[in-house]
């Protein structure tokens, strides 16, 4: 172990500059040399490597709960993706789509069904007294709080929709005849229909409907009944013309629709990630649930630095195109967090799209495509610069040039949800076949040389997976590496895969920085987390197993590590990933704090932080620091959480890595009551205080490296630190410069007097405490 000198410790924390001038070069373009190939089909990964773990059990140490996200929605949802498209509508159980002149029901429907089976409604004809009403075209929608209203000319068609259900009326201002009223509702789908009671019933596989039979009232709350029914494809209202003949104006015909498919609870939520928004110190969560077979909609939470809730649900698309697997990263500069997703419809390309979402909870303006090809663009993820000043978003996904050759590409977007560059920038665009590409959550503090890590896996001739990366600088340029693109970092025999980054850290002395690279090792005890530390110029430091690290290689060797995700506090790190137990029955979520010093890797804090007979898996961490650029030892996580009873939800809290440091005390003392109290953190940037108790009036520490040095004439004196210095006085301060070098060096602290109690004392007067040895962690 290294030891760290008194010089080094006492000297003062190095300056951290705020911000930096900042010169935008333009990204780079895109690949020249392949043209666009047919979609290709999605990867998946090798078979029958992952046998089940054997049974077993371990003490777990519990973080605190945290929240429970369940999609608590108190309120119907509005959402308008595309700024010509249809305003869409979210209750609990349903969602309405609704264009200028026609709308769309959909029932929540459950995934075992074939599909979500829609219903279209347009208002086809009105007849009063044998005379057909005119009706207007495509006119403006209006909506007013929950209530959207298409004006048909002659007549309003209105929505009023709750959370629950959805009530539509006809009200009529005008009558230019009275007698006997028609209504005829288009209504296609390929739902079974048929009368219920005064009703009628839309069913199919997994949906269940009810349109209910409607009622006429007129401005003085007479009211009739208005027998419904369903006739060569149109829904009939008839009302009768002794009551339209006496009828006061307005008048409103008013059925309700229902939907008795599934509850809320029922809906599974799935993939979330999370991300600091430094404005008002607070976190924003996105995740998808689930609204039928095929439709996943996207949705984020807002906490606060105590990890409350803040204000409603924000949806950020309803739309019936499936919005997958969203990250999200948060831009400083222009306070906005940016949404990336897989958008999936049948029968088209797989496309990146993007949503913005402020601080305060609104969206900012309608979603767009970052990638929109003739074939699959696939498993998107961004990062954001956390510089105030100025920065951008870096979104990565993998280009599916053709079924045996995909490729990784890039494209950074600014603020407002303009792309940069005319083309993306390919990271990768050789013939191998690269997928799972990640970037780090930011590029890091705005102290200079700031980087955005990519990574990903490519395939080998052997047909295993290496992992790979890649530095672009905050503008979206590529800092070559050996004069390439990308760089190896775990091209060993094994079969590596879903690698992720974390934000580089805080830079050292020397301007470098550390980032460290989690992957899953498949081919070790049935699935191992490995790590690497690289520096950023893509040198690997050390590669490590994650169970080795931690200390329970043995303990846990034929447990199954998968998922892993990373990043760093400014000078530490911590690696989420899930875990099953008891014969693979029920998934964990456990973390790990890593350290990098020079060449080596140290894990400390290994524990469980989600664990229950419910199965908790797919973890994903964030760091403060990540979003603003400055050090904090705060973390966001999240995980998704199934349980047995069909209850889904999102668990998502904040982890305090609480850096100290390693502390340890040698029995070394003689001499009477001397004794050291000692608090603080020994940490880059920390600082750890050390006091005396029990002192004479000459006293002091002695600082150094550890050591066992007996003194002679004094039997039961050790001296545990050489190469020492003598520092006098009842208090001593240390304080780490921020320099990551500086991880893993140790060093010791032993009190000394002289005088005061004489019969327990060495030669009459000197008196020893224990020593304490200390490790920058």
């Amino acid at each position: 172990m290294r030891a760290l000198l008194p010089v080094f410790l006492l000297a003062p924390v190095l300056a951290q500059d705020p911000g930096h001038p900042r010169v935008v070069e333009a990204p780079s373009s895109g690949d020249p040399t392949k043209a666009a190939a047919p979609a290709a089909p999605l990867m998946t990964e090798p078979a029958g490597i992952r046998p089940t773990a054997p049974s077993a059990a371990s003490a777990q140490a519990q973080l605190p709960a945290g929240h429970r996200l369940r999609h608590e929605q108190t309120e119907v949802l509005f959402d308008q993706p595309e700024a010509d498209g249809p305003l869409w509508a979210l209750g609990s159980n349903y969602k309405v789509a609704v264009a200028r002149d026609r709308w769309t029901y959909r029932a929540a429907t459950p995934a075992t069904a074939a599909a979500v089976q829609p219903i279209a409604f347009h208002l086809a004809t009105v007849v009063v007294g044998g005379e057909q009403l005119p009706l207007a075209g495509r006119t403006p929608l209006r909506r007013d709080g929950t209530r959207l209203v298409l004006d048909h000319g002659s007549v309003e068609e209105r929505l009023d929709l709750r959370l629950s259900d959805l009530e539509q009326s006809f009200v009529f201002h005008a009558l230019p005849a009275r007698g006997e009223m028609r209504i005829a509702i288009a209504a296609t789908s390929d739902l079974q229909i048929g009368q219920d009671g005064a009703g009628l019933r839309f069913v199919g596989d997994g949906t269940d409907i009810h349109y209910g039979g409607a009622i006429a009232i007129d401005a003085d709350g007479d009211r009739v009944a208005a027998p419904t029914r369903f006739v060569d494809g149109r829904i009939e209202i008839v009302v009768p013309a002794a009551f339209v003949a006496t009828a006061d104006l307005p008048l409103v015909v008013d059925p309700l629709v229902v939907s008795r498919t599934v509850s809320q609870t029922s809906s599974d939520h799935a993939h979330p990630d999370i991300a600091h928004v430094p404005d008002g110190v607070q976190w924003h969560v996105t995740y998808n649930r689930i609204f039928g077979p095929g439709d996943w909609d996207c949705f984020v939470r807002r906490y606060d630095s105590l990890f409350n809730p803040i204000g409603t649900v924000v949806a950020v698309d309803l739309a019936a195109a499936n919005w997958f697997r969203p990250r999200i990263a948060h831009l400083n500069n222009s306070d906005v967090s940016l949404v990336v997703v897989e958008e999936r419809q049948p029968s088209v390309p797989v496309k990146v799209r993007g949503r913005l979402v402020r601080s305060v909870g609104t969206l900012l303006g309608t979603a767009f495509d970052i990638a929109n090809v003739a074939v699959d663009s696939l498993v998107p993820d961004v990062g954001a610069d956390p510089n105030p000043a100025s920065g951008f978003f870096t979104v990565v996904w993998e280009h599916a040039y053709s079924g045996s050759d995909h490729d990784i590409y890039s494209r950074q977007v600014t603020g407002t949800g303009v792309l940069r560059g005319t083309n993306p920038t390919v990271v990768q665009g050789n013939l191998s076949y690269q997928s799972n590409p990640s970037v780090s959550k930011s590029c890091g503090s705005t102290t200079g040389n700031e980087h955005f890590v990519i990574v990903f896996q490519q395939q080998t001739p052997a047909l295993d997976w290496d992992v790979h990366g890649c530095l672009m600088n905050w503008t979206g340029v590529i800092t070559t590496v050996g004069g390439n693109n990308t760089f190896p970092i775990d091209t060993s025999v094994a079969s590596h895969t879903r690698p992720r980054a974390s934000t580089p850290s805080l830079p050292l002395a020397n301007g470098d920085r550390r980032i460290l690279v989690a992957y899953e090792n498949v081919w070790s005890q049935n699935g191992d987390i490995d790590v690497a530390a690289i520096d950023q110029d893509g040198l690997v430091l050390a590669r490590a197993n994650l169970q080795v690290l931690e200390g329970a290689s043995t303990v846990r060797a034929g447990y199954t590590q998968s998922q892993p995700a990373v990043d760093c506090d400014g000078s530490r790190f911590v690696v989420t990933y899930q875990e099953p137990w008891l014969g693979n029955k029920d998934l964990e979520c456990r973390i790990t704090e890593v350290s990098i010093g020079g060449d080596q890797l140290f894990a400390q804090n290994a524990a469980s932080f989600r664990s229950s007979t419910a199965n908790e898996f797919t973890t994903d961490v964030g760091s403060q620091y990540a979003g603003d650029g400055l050090p904090h030892a705060t973390f966001g996580l999240v995980n998704d959480r199934d349980s047995t009873t069909s209850v889904y939800g999102i668990d998502a809290a904040l982890y305090d890595s609480a850096p100290t440091g390693l502390l340890a005390v040698r029995s070394t003392s003689c001499g009477g009551d001397l004794t050291i109290s000692r608090s603080g953190s020994l940490t880059p940037g920390g600082t750890v205080s050390f006091t005396l108790t029990n002192t004479a009036p000459i006293a002091g520490f002695a600082v150094g490296e550890a050591a066992t040095i007996p003194i002679g004439g004094c039997p039961t004196c050790v001296l545990g630190v050489a190469n020492l210095s003598t520092l006098i006085g009842t208090t001593l301060s240390i304080t780490v410069p921020v320099d990551l070098n500086l991880i893993g060096a140790s060093l010791s602290v032993q009190g000394w007097m002289l005088g005061g109690p004489t019969a327990t004392s060495c030669q009459g007067f000197l008196h020893l405490s224990d020593t304490h040895d200390i490790t920058v962690r």
